[in-house]
């Protein structure tokens, strides 16, 4: 399967999004949302099997 590059359009909706969470175009994100999210839902999960008995 080959891969195709993206179009100038899709481009700028993929930067403006990413400048929406945060970023600049010359720095990475600080941090990674989607995995702190995930990891407070886990420890809510296990926390809740815990004590839920």
């Amino acid at each position: 399967m080959e891969m195709s590059e993206l179009s100038d359009s899709m481009k700028q909706k993929i930067r403006a999004e990413y400048e929406g969470y945060g970023g600049s175009p010359d720095k990475p994100l600080q941090t990674n949302y989607f995995l702190n999210i995930m990891i407070v839902i886990a420890v809510l999960a296990i926390l809740t099997s815990l004590l839920g008995n």
